[in-house]
Formats: structure tokens, C-alpha cells, sequence
């Protein structure tokens, strides 16, 4: 009798977020292995909650919730392309506002390509510029391609390469060719050799399949000093995971 008053009164002592960790790691497992009914029933009661995605983001006394913006955007997600639910796209915008809410990059990534595509939601390139924006890679490579063509924002070749250069330093490596490419070109800023070799050659270590013939076309134009030059600056930009890259 003493163990099992022990053992209540332990489970009474998990916190709330706790519990919502539990409720949203069953919830994964259970859309990881296919079994979507599961995991709406541990993760549509606690979709209520969304609301808190603005408190989180703005610090009203809460600290951000990862886990419950992964699960905002997992259901998401089940909403988007109707996996095991009735597809609702409202529903599904609304909850992955809330995970961008919450600083879920790949929320904020999604939510940047509907707003670009407009077919989910109504069509906004101020609201893609404004969540592309938010810090991830691949969201950064698509707002300079934005800033190239135009689309949605005034024609920037300073601003493409501006956030070439985020995304490149974040190691993706399709950034990393079209930065050295407008290095080589002196697009959006000058033309610098070293740097373009630098950035191609980088992409090409990150297996990049358009870096190894970028890379001959820039050195045919280059002496063997600014080639070893651009090689150990390389070395070194790579080495310190882009932190000491000089360009």
C-alpha cells in the first residue's frame, strides 16, 4: 500500500510539460510508423493550445516549447496533405502559424513557399519574404532567388548575395556555388577570384553536383598563387564550420 501511494504521488509531481512531451512523442511514433488515427487522438487535444504560440514568441512567461511546435507542425502537416484526417488546409495554416510562431524553421520555411505559391494560401510575397527570412537555409537560398528575379521584392543583386551568403554559411551547398558565382561574375559585389574558387570549392566538398565544372570554368582564369591561396582559405572557412571565412 505504502509503494502505490509513492507511486501516485510521483506521478502527480510531472509537470505539464512533461506530460506534453509524453503525449507528443507517442504521437510521433505513432505517425512514424503509419498510424495516423493514433497519433491525431494524442495530438489534436493539445491542438487547443496553439494559441500559446504567440506567448511563447514574445516571452509572456513562457520559455519556447520545441517539442510543441515540432507536434504543431507534425499535425500540420497530417492537415496539409489529408494523412489520416480529412485534409483542411485552414486548419493546417493555422497550426503552422503557430509552430512558426514558435520558431519551428521548417514551419517557417513551409509557410514562406504557400505564401510564395499561393495555392494553399492566398498568394503574399510579403508575408514569404517575411517568414523566409527567419533563419533557415533553405528558406534563405529561396529569398535570394527571390531578390534575383524580383519576385515580390524590388530586384536586388546586393540583397541576393546577401543572403547567399547566410545560406552558404549555414553549409548549403547549391548557396555556396551561386555566392562563388557571383564572385567570379561581380554580381551584387565585387569581383573577387579567391572568394568565388573559395565557396565552389567548398560546395564541391559538400558534393555539390554543379561545383566541380564551376570550379575548372573560374581557375581558368586565375594564377596558381590565387588557386592555392583560395584553397587554404578553404581549408580554413570549412574547418571553422564557416565561422573564419573571409568572404
Amino acid at each position: 500500500m505504502i509503494k502505490s501511494v509513492r507511486i501516485a504521488a510521483l506521478l502527480l509531481m510531472l509537470s505539464p510539460a512533461a506530460a506534453l512531451a509524453q503525449d507528443f512523442a507517442t504521437g510521433l511514433a505513432a505517425a512514424q510508423a503509419g498510424d495516423y488515427a493514433a497519433a491525431l487522438r494524442e495530438w489534436t487535444p493539445l491542438a487547443a493550445q496553439a494559441n500559446l504560440g504567440l506567448m511563447y514568441y514574445k516571452g509572456r512567461g513562457v520559455a519556447v516549447d520545441f517539442s510543441e511546435a515540432a507536434r504543431l507542425y507534425q499535425l500540420a502537416n497530417m492537415y496539409l496533405r489529408g494523412d489520416g484526417v480529412a485534409q483542411n488546409w485552414p486548419e493546417s495554416a493555422r497550426l503552422l502559424h503557430a509552430a512558426a510562431d514558435q520558431r519551428h524553421v521548417k514551419a517557417q520555411d513551409l509557410l514562406g513557399v504557400l505564401y510564395r505559391n499561393g495555392d494553399v494560401l492566398a498568394q503574399d510575397p510579403a508575408q514569404a519574404v517575411y517568414w523566409f527570412q527567419q533563419g533557415l537555409a533553405s528558406a534563405q537560398f529561396s529569398l535570394a532567388s527571390q531578390y534575383r528575379k524580383g519576385e515580390g521584392v524590388a530586384q536586388s543583386s546586393a540583397e541576393e548575395t546577401r543572403w547567399l551568403r547566410m545560406a552558404a554559411g549555414q553549409g548549403l551547398s547549391k548557396a555556396q556555388v551561386n555566392l562563388g558565382l557571383n564572385y567570379a561574375n561581380g554580381v551584387g559585389t565585387a569581383q573577387d577570384l579567391i572568394s568565388a574558387h573559395m565557396w565552389i570549392n567548398i560546395a564541391r566538398v559538400n558534393e555539390n553536383e554543379h561545383a566541380e565544372a564551376n570550379l575548372h570554368a573560374v581557375e581558368v582564369v586565375m594564377t596558381q598563387p590565387q588557386i592555392d591561396a583560395a584553397a587554404a582559405r578553404a581549408n580554413t572557412c570549412y574547418n571553422s564550420n564557416y565561422t573564419n571565412c573571409g568572404g
